[in-house]
């Protein structure tokens, strides 16, 4: 053990220095409000911070300076809107912005970026992104500020090292798997070096440039069942591949699920639906970027889902809902530019934008404004009672008030701007407990009960029928947020358990 300066977050990067004697890393201020880079001997004891608001720290090839990144992320917000490469020295001082990339794309958020040094430490070579989907290597002379392109883009790229002999190995997907690539620095075409299945990560070069060590890592989920007291655990999924957000169907026959593109490098997800047995997988959606939150209409023939906005191109920076066949799936309908929050009945649907609440129709895509702003709406429970989170600072939290009976085609009858149900008697409070979009299961049980994650392996069971807030006695090894649902009938809940699958592979006589 060398720090002794604990953290929630897991240390992001860590670079040893070219002597052996000092390790520079970063990890999350106290408050976990920046990223800062720090330093260590070796040999363990105090820590020294170089920078503050500084990832992917690299030791310059003398060991005089390390190299780090500032983006537009806010923990490690650059000094101006585009991504920054600054150096500091070994003790500290000296902090110095090298240069703002004004060409570097970070619009939707999904960008890669990293760097490696020249054996010199003249140079550096620089991931530039255009799009989440396309980056390319740039090499820059950091005193003159000039720079040559090295690839063409349409790839994603992961990591590089640079040899002694003019090499730079780098990971990208250009070949269809996450594979080592090999290029001059002096430019030309490049070359792939390892080759299957992968993903080839982080890699790192020998001194004689011609052994390399590279990682290949992949985070997997596995799908379990279990009744809502833990017992008769039963797992459904086997294969290594990353899914998450299971969300039952009302017969609970089936399980809808998100899985990831097996790269990745590649930020694409599709709605898979299986029996609860995990026998006959169907894929109902292709090539979609980070799907969220799928749901199932009341009779069990459609699928919502939604899109995170992307901000490229013509994306208008806010998340669309879609609606997909469970059965003969076809090409998904827009629904609109919004997130659901709960099903009212097989064809009408709540609907958030920001803290405003809508019914959108998913036949015809009309939607209304739905209530108070400031209160999310969740269900209609029956057309009795409206259960909601308040996300007002005063009266955060879940609450329920009773109504006089209504449906959402009634709702939308009515005249104005918005539309909203009579209340009768006063909200009644029933849980503080946070995260209302970040840890609550997509669907509730048929007796309006809903599941959220509690840490420690376990779940809270909030009850808008009965007003009760419980923590449920039983633990669900390795479940996480974002990654369960509770049965229609309130008694099973089907739940993801991530696991980082990662081994170290050493090459020998690369180039020979």
């Amino acid at each position: 053990k060398i720090t002794s300066d604990g953290t929630r977050f897991i240390q992001q990067t860590a670079s040893i220095s070219p002597d052996g004697s000092q390790i520079a890393y970063d990890k999350p201020s106290e408050d976990g409000a920046t990223f800062d880079l720090f330093a260590i001997s070796a040999l363990g004891g105090t820590s020294r911070k170089l920078a503050v608001r500084a990832t992917s720290g690299l030791w310059r090839p003398d060991g005089a300076r390390v190299g780090f990144i500032r983006t537009t992320n806010i923990r490690i917000r650059s000094d101006s809107p585009f991504m920054e490469f600054w150096t500091v020295s070994g003790d500290g001082s000296d902090l110095r912005r090298e240069f703002a990339d004004s060409l570097f794309v970070t619009k939707g958020g999904n960008y890669r970026f990293s760097f490696c040094w020249s054996p010199d430490g003249r140079s550096i070579v620089w991931i530039r992104s255009q799009s989440s989907a396309s980056q390319f290597l740039v090499i820059r002379e950091l005193e003159t500020g000039k720079e040559r392109r090295l690839t063409d883009g349409n790839e994603n790229i992961d990591a590089m090292a640079w040899t002694r002999d003019g090499k730079i190995i780098f990971s990208s997907n250009r070949g269809g798997n996450t594979n080592l690539w090999v290029v001059s620095a002096n430019g030309g075409e490049a070359s792939q070096v390892t080759k299957g299945g992968g993903p080839d990560l982080a890699v790192s070069i020998a001194a004689s440039g011609n052994e390399l060590v590279y990682l290949q890592q992949q985070l997997v989920g596995y799908m379990w069942i279990a009744n809502v007291d833990g017992s008769e655990l039963r797992q459904i999924s086997q294969d290594e591949r990353e899914i998450w957000e299971p969300a039952f169907s009302p017969d609970q026959k089936r399980i809808a699920f998100i899985m990831n593109d097996p790269d990745p490098l590649t930020e694409k997800s599709d709605i898979y639906v299986v029996d609860r047995d995990g026998n006959n997988r169907r894929r109902l959606t292709t090539g979609n970027p980070n799907i969220r939150i799928p749901a199932w209409s009341p009779d069990g023939r459609r699928i919502s889902y939604t899109v995170p906005p992307t901000n490229l191109g013509s994306d208008t920076g806010k998340p669309k809902l879609f609606a997909v066949d469970a059965d003969n799936p076809g090409a998904p309908r827009l629904v609109g530019q919004f997130s659901r929050t709960g099903y009212l009945d097989e064809d009408h649907v709540v609907t958030l934008d920001g803290s405003r609440s809508y019914i959108s129709t998913l036949s015809s895509g009309e939607t209304r404004r739905f209530f108070t702003d400031s209160a999310s709406v969740w269900s209609l429970m029956d057309g009795k009672q409206l259960a909601y989170y308040d996300s007002r600072a005063a009266t955060r939290g879940w609450w329920v008030v009773d109504i006089a009976p209504i449906n959402a085609a009634e709702l939308l009858r009515q005249p104005g701007d918005v539309v909203m149900p009579t209340m009768r008697g006063k909200p009644r409070k029933i849980s503080s407990s946070p995260g209302y979009l970040a840890r609550w299961t997509t669907s509730p049980s048929r007796t309006w009960d809903i599941l959220q994650y509690a840490g420690n392996d376990q779940l809270r069971m909030i009850s808008f029928s009965r007003g009760t807030d419980k923590l449920l006695p039983a633990r669900f090894p390795g479940i996480t947020s974002r990654s369960f649902d509770i049965s229609d009938d309130g008694k099973e809940v089907v739940f993801v358990t991530p696991r980082l699958v990662s081994r170290l592979v050493q090459l020998e006589n690369v180039f020979e």
